[in-house]
């Protein structure tokens, strides 16, 4: 991901700075020299027409010397005003107990960044912005969340045409979850580099449509299905387990699901999982055998994605 870097530092303007004092020592000069000349035409020794001349030259040389002092050295002693993060929008923070506050700050965002690392269980923030923004390319964007854990990300939500939610997601430590939720908030984010993923949500889905899909990955090849069954998922994680799958992604009563194997421990099955509470967007990762996530996806399939977790 692209991280621009607002460059905040105080420092000289060489340019105006140089001509600056260049303009101020041939100012000076032509005045002292001017006066002189006054001085001489007082005394009858010389006309003194070239030394009013040279006295106004020279007070104008002063003026346009001092003006450039100023101009390369105002970063320095002039006190600067940190604009960028007057907030046009309302932000609300979710930390990782759940409380909601519409007091968001750097120092804040830090806090709860670092609280993150006390759980002992995967553990998210999130921040939403009301009103949503139009990011180009992108969409509306509702909510960005950071889920700590084995597996760090942030995770982006757009409100997509058809009443469902868009993700986009990265992989980041605290250090780039941090820069980037700042970014977020002096409204300058980039998801040039986030992972465009495919998943949707679609809150309140329970039947067959736009918000219920089962997609399945290959080395070089997708397959989605709009209806399935519970058996459907089963034979799922088992090709994933036997290594015939790459990803499965899966849209089921408003959540969102991303399963694959773990690299390192094959036997082990990783599910992403993304779902909508009333407080917005909440994510969270569950790891389990086989057996174990084929059990809990044919139960959230037949009774749902909260009565579930809840055992968890």
């Amino acid at each position: 991901m692209k991280v621009r870097h607002h460059n905040k530092r105080k420092r000289l303007r060489f340019i105006p700075l140089i001509a600056g004092v260049y303009g101020l020592i041939l100012g000076l000069g032509l005045t002292v020299i001017g006066i002189a000349d006054l001085a001489e035409s007082v005394a009858g020794i010389s006309p003194g027409g070239m030394g009013v001349v040279r006295c106004i030259v020279g007070f104008a040389l002063v003026s346009f010397g001092l003006y450039g002092i100023w101009d390369g050295i105002r970063d320095l002693v002039k006190p600067q005003r940190d604009a960028g993060w007057i907030q046009t929008n309302q932000f609300i923070l979710t930390d990782a107990e759940g409380r909601r506050s519409s007091y968001v700050s750097r120092e804040v965002l830090r806090e709860q960044l670092i609280a993150l690392t006390k759980k002992e269980e995967d553990a998210d923030i999130s921040l939403q912005i009301l009103p949503p923004v139009w990011i180009q390319g992108v969409g509306r964007l509702i909510q960005i969340s950071y889920l700590y854990g084995e597996f760090p990300r942030l995770v982006a939500f757009f409100e997509s045409t058809d009443g469902g939610y868009t993700i986009r997601q990265k992989e980041a430590d605290l250090s780039l979850a941090e820069v980037f939720m700042e970014q977020f908030l002096i409204g300058s984010p980039d998801f040039s580099y986030w992972e465009e993923g495919t998943m949707t949500v679609h809150p309140g889905h329970t039947e067959g449509g736009a918000g219920r899909y089962l997609r399945i990955f290959g080395e070089s090849w997708q397959d989605e299905h709009r209806f399935f069954s519970a058996r459907d998922l089963e034979l799922a994680v088992e090709g994933l387990s036997g290594g015939k799958y790459k990803c499965v992604e899966l849209g089921l009563k408003g959540a969102s699901f991303r399963i694959f194997s773990d690299e390192e421990e094959k036997e082990i099955i990783i599910m992403q999982i993304y779902f909508e509470e009333e407080s917005g967007f909440r994510s969270l990762i569950k790891k389990g055998t086989m057996t174990q996530v084929k059990f809990w996806l044919v139960k959230i399939f037949h009774e749902g994605l909260r009565e579930v977790i809840a055992a968890w």
